[in-house]
């Protein structure tokens, strides 16, 4: 028998995209749980915008396509010293997440001994 090497996988970040009334834009899933995530933007959003977010979990190979809201917003700034460039991170929930997606994120978090 042959042993099967597994590669490991950076549980985070995620890479997402958001569709809303603006239009469609990426952002990076930094964590996630059963209720919802924080996602890190480039572009401001606010508090009780609805998205639909569209992400494939690590390793699983599973495609999470659901409508978040968001619950809270914090302003981020990063990049380059003395080209400030701000970053959005977002609390977001989901609204109705299918219940095999679901048991697909719990899963996830329980692999990755997330706490």
């Amino acid at each position: 028998m042959t042993a099967v090497k597994i590669k490991k996988v950076t549980a985070y970040p995620i890479t997402t995209s958001l569709t809303g009334p603006t239009g469609t834009f990426s952002g990076q899933i930094l964590k996630l749980t059963s209720v919802g995530l924080m996602c890190e933007t480039e572009k401001t959003l606010a508090p009780g915008q609805q998205f639909t977010l569209n992400f494939t979990l690590p390793a699983f190979n599973k495609v999470i396509q659901t409508v978040v809201v968001v619950v809270k917003t914090y302003a981020r700034y990063g990049g380059e010293p003395g080209k400030s460039t701000s970053h959005g991170l977002n609390e977001m929930h989901f609204r109705s997440l299918p219940e095999d997606q679901r048991m697909a994120i719990a899963q996830f978090v329980n692999t990755i001994k997330q706490r």
